[in-house]
């Protein structure tokens, strides 16, 4: 086995997976081509190691595209292969794929779509050669059905990646202006306004960091920590709820990474609402300690408003094929 560290495939289960399926194909175009081939069967042999070749390529570490291409072109040049090698197929194997290639295409396609039911006509009643090529057929709809599935699911994750960091971006600047000049965007309440007591003397502002008569740089860092352990522990029952899936392309995570710096932002827009009496009942935060939880708390509620990408997710994961126990499934 080569040592070169450039040679060896991506250290994660999906390059790995993806290699031994490669050696999979190939042992099995071998044991199908122990024999005499015709020209049509020689060509055909060509393109499943070709593709396998390039399979491999696409895993290993030392390519310079970005991951996410690699698992799309390794898994695309796995599935022409396993296309190809149907012409190579003995008569028993064949048959043993037939039942596999039709609930694939049921997966992809309505009952009344033409192209299902023509292939299935043919499958189940046609001459021998005809039922090959509409088996190649039936696996080339079925694949590129799925594997369009999981571009879509890469792109929403991404676009989910990119957003939260933007909301960082903009979180990290905003608190970083409010902790050079705190005045700016005060999270501070004065109890005395709502709570005044004749002749007793004006009572200090109640601060995130404590009582002050000045709002301090310190008070939205913690504000803003709060919110991002309630998105945080909103993260934690959201992925909870979703479909659990083997994908190479993690949309859970992608999530969590979202609600954490979208919880900092909500508990500072909450916080200032508050503060400004914007939330009639809720004005009257007269101590430390309310503060503080109306902070977690407004961290937890980003929840209302990135539920919508919650939703979003489990419907692309629905899509998704519900047996995912080898690389196939992955992008198939």
């Amino acid at each position: 086995m080569t040592t070169d560290p450039a040679q060896l495939p991506w250290p994660e289960p999906w390059a790995v997976q993806a290699f031994v399926e490669a050696d999979r194909i190939q042992h099995r175009m071998r044991a199908a081509t122990a024999g005499t081939l015709t020209e049509a069967q020689q060509v055909s042999r060509e393109a499943v190691e070709s593709h396998v070749v390039n399979a491999r390529e696409a895993c290993r570490r030392g390519t310079k595209r970005k991951r996410g291409t690699s698992i799309e072109l390794a898994y695309m040049h796995l599935h022409a292969a396993k296309i190809f090698l149907v012409d190579l197929l003995p008569d028993a194997e064949f048959e043993a794929v037939v039942p596999e290639a039709t609930a694939r295409i049921a997966m992809v396609l309505s009952p009344d779509d033409p192209r299902r039911v023509e292939a299935e006509r043919v499958l189940n009643n046609s001459h021998p050669e005809r039922r090959r090529a509409a088996l190649k057929q039936v696996m080339e709809t079925a694949y590129d059905a799925r594997d369009e599935e999981y571009v879509r699911l890469r792109d929403f994750r991404n676009i989910i990646l990119l957003t939260a960091i933007a909301i960082l971006l903009t979180t990290g600047l905003l608190v970083a202006v409010v902790a050079l000049f705190p005045n700016a965007i005060p999270m501070c309440f004065e109890p005395g306004v709502t709570t005044a007591v004749p002749n007793q003397p004006p009572q200090p502002s109640v601060c995130p960091s404590g009582e002050h008569q000045q709002p301090t740089g310190g008070d939205i860092l913690i504000v803003a920590a709060l919110g991002a352990v309630g998105g945080f522990l909103g993260a934690l029952i959201a992925i909870r709820n979703l479909r659990g899936t083997s994908t190479p392309y993690s949309v859970s995570t992608a999530l969590a990474v979202l609600k954490v710096p979208a919880g900092a932002l909500s508990a500072i827009i909450g916080i200032l609402l508050l503060s400004g009496g914007f939330v009639p009942g809720l004005t009257n935060l007269d101590n430390q300690r309310q503060i503080l939880a109306y902070a977690l708390l407004l961290g937890i509620a980003q929840q209302l408003v990135t539920r919508v990408a919650d939703d979003r997710a489990q419907q692309i994961l629905d899509h998704l094929p519900s047996k995912e126990s080898h690389p196939e499934a992955k992008t198939s």
